[in-house]
């Protein structure tokens, strides 16, 4: 007796099968149907629809035959399903590959064999539709092509059958979809792109407003915002129209009563099957996480006022050290009182920083916004940051300025305030990009009315899990950075709200082992704007 080999595929194959769900399930009157017919038609003893199924073959329909299985080494469907084409056995006894096995020279006492492969959707075959009979036979051509004819009505109730698991299967995510999307405690709708009207909206949106579902429905995604807030923030949605998810932002909700409350909003852009474009939006209120983050603020702003005054007379008292004030000092004294002087000016910047967050979050934060020119507050900027990066032998590259129409563009900003974010993104980019790097910062429109400044690093780039809190407070990318390269982790904070009571956006972009790109934008101000320049 001769095993039969296994398929060059044989993994994927058991694999396919196994996705099938079929095997050890019981009859079905769908196959059974085809298996009587094919005893009938062909008058023999058995008909089977068999699947091979790793060290076995299992009978999903059976006629003839009272076992279930057998093992797969004595199987004639193991020969079978090494090619596409009908195995014909018309004489076991003769044939060396089965004179001698169990199924020949014992029950059922096959002589004739003939074996239909049966095909899954990749084209890798499953098993057989067979026949047998206790005496030898011959088929025919026309018989051969009844055999292969039957083998295809059963690849179809295979189908047929696939397709009835995977819609039930989809029923069953469209449920627990819907489950999540009724009992989720965060708001969710779904709002079309064009109109902004909301289509769909679960129980905890409707709950966060303080509205009806009907009520709720009838409203647009601006209808939800301040008035004073819907210019800006129909901008923002307007960016959310490409496909995929966005970046979380921040965000506030109006309600009919005329209260407001934070949120933070999850969004993506899925093409329905009508060809519209629909958002999905997650909306969370963050209420009390903006309650927990006021009284940290306070907690903190009340500790930096309490230190700034004794920390500025000793960071007085120690300049006047280090300048001679009282005379030349000992030499072993010096570094001591270098070393104290520059942790008194770290310690200042951090309070500095805590003060404008605190002023930041709680709207007492008063710019003195002009319209003016861009480009010298870039040069500024730039000659600001050079010594430092210089002393991290980085070299910082401003591409064209005085070449780049954009550059020229009219902003409506506080120059005081620009000039800290600009500072903020040159300083990152010095800190972390490599000795001998270099730091670019240029300027384009990134859309008509709208001006874009960017700075490129070296650096090693931002992890994809750190991304979505690159602009939390205290935050840096991993506890070895901040004593590695300094800093509060307040920068990009406060960049961000910097920027949004310009009316503006800061963002990056970044790819792990080739840098960053850090970007502000800002509306064109004067007949710039107007002509999309």
């Amino acid at each position: 007796m001769k095993a039969p080999a296994e398929p060059f595929d044989e993994v994927l194959r058991q694999r396919e099968l196994d996705l099938l769900g079929i095997v050890d399930t019981p009859a079905e009157e769908r196959f059974d149907r085809i298996t009587r017919l094919a005893q009938r038609l062909f008058d023999v003893d058995i008909a089977l629809v068999s699947l091979i199924d790793h060290d076995r073959q299992w009978w999903k329909s059976r006629q003839g035959m009272f076992d279930t299985q057998a093992p797969r080494m004595t199987s004639f469907c193991g020969h079978a399903i090494l090619s596409s084409e009908v195995m014909e056995v018309s004489d076991a006894l003769q044939d060396p590959r089965f004179h001698d096995n169990p199924q020949v020279t014992g029950p059922p006492h096959v002589r004739f064999y003939a074996g239909a492969p049966l095909h899954m959707l990749s084209g890798r075959r499953a098993g057989t539709l067979c026949v047998a009979h206790s005496e030898p036979r011959q088929l025919t051509e026309a018989q051969r092509a009844d055999l292969r004819a039957l083998a295809d009505l059963v690849e179809e109730a295979l189908y047929a059958r696939d397709r009835d698991l995977l819609k039930r299967q989809a029923e069953e995510r469209e449920r627990l979809l819907n489950a999540l999307f009724e009992l989720s405690p965060i708001g969710i709708a779904l709002i079309d792109v064009d109109t902004r009207q909301l289509l769909e909206a679960n129980a905890a949106l409707a709950e966060q407003q303080q509205e009806g579902m009907g009520a709720l429905l009838k409203q647009t995604y601006e209808e939800l915002l301040p008035v004073s807030q819907r210019g800006l923030e129909l901008v923002r949605f307007a960016r959310l129209a490409t496909p995929g998810w966005h970046p979380p932002f921040e965000s506030e909700f109006e309600r009919r009563d005329g209260t407001t409350y934070p949120v933070q909003i999850y969004a993506a852009m899925m093409m329905a099957r009508n060809g519209r474009r629909n958002i999905w939006m997650l909306v969370e209120d963050i209420s009390s996480r903006r309650e927990a983050e006021r009284l940290k603020s306070e907690f903190l702003a009340t500790v930096s006022h309490e230190l700034r005054t004794p920390l500025t007379a000793i960071a007085g008292t120690l300049g006047l050290l280090r300048g001679g004030a009282v005379g030349a000092l000992p030499v072993p004294v010096l570094p001591l009182v270098e070393a104290a002087w520059e942790n008194s000016q770290r310690l200042q910047y951090l309070i500095n920083d805590l003060l404008d967050l605190e002023r930041l979050e709680a709207g007492r934060m008063h710019l003195q916004s002009s319209v003016q020119p861009l480009l010298p507050l870039l040069e500024e900027a730039c000659r600001s940051n050079e010594s430092y990066a210089h002393q991290l032998d980085v070299t910082l590259k401003a591409l064209d300025l005085d070449q780049s129409p954009a550059a020229m563009a009219l902003v409506n900003v506080d120059a005081h305030r620009l000039q800290q974010v600009l500072g903020n993104l040159l300083s990152n980019a010095a800190k972390f990009s490599p000795p001998g790097g270099e730091v670019r910062l240029w300027v384009d429109h990134s859309e008509p009315g709208w001006i874009r400044v960017s700075v490129q690093d070296q650096g090693p780039g931002i992890t994809p899990g750190f991304r979505d809190r690159l602009f939390d407070k205290f935050t840096q990318a991993d506890s070895s950075d901040r004593r590695r390269h300094g800093g509060t982790g307040l920068g990009l904070a406060i960049s961000r709200q910097l920027m949004m009571l310009m009316d503006g956006y800061v963002g990056f972009e970044s790819e792990l082992g080739a840098g960053s790109t850090f970007w502000i934008e800002l509306p064109l101000q004067g007949h710039q704007a107007a002509s999309g320049e």
